[in-house]
């Protein structure tokens, strides 16, 4: 398999809109659950190699007090893993490319 950024596709990327326009960023969080599942199904060195390559093409977001209480309001109204409320709570007001069926229904 290719470890090319395309071929991270099925994981959380946020493209921002108007004057970020252009710009990549995935959450920390992304980058976590990332290098779980790819530790998990193909091992720590392409796990490695694969979070190199996101932390090198994307802005990584880290999660901040404002970031943390918007994401707390949208878990409190869908009812969303914790993760998933972080992620989305970033991504207001973006792009939101996923295959997270949490994300994605709402």
């Amino acid at each position: 398999m290719s470890t090319t950024p395309s071929s991270l596709s099925n994981y959380f990327i946020l493209k921002t809109k108007g004057s970020f326009k252009g710009q990549r960023y995935i959450s920390s969080i992304v980058l976590h659950e990332a290098f779980k599942l790819i530790t998990e199904k193909e091992g720590r060195e392409t796990a490695r190699l694969r979070y190199g390559i996101l932390e090198k093409e994307f802005n990584v977001v880290d999660v901040d007090s404002k970031l943390a209480v918007a994401a707390a309001e949208l878990r409190h109204v869908y009812r969303v893993p914790m993760a998933d409320s972080i992620i989305a709570a970033r991504a207001l007001g973006m792009d939101c490319v996923t295959d997270d069926t949490h994300l994605s229904r709402k």
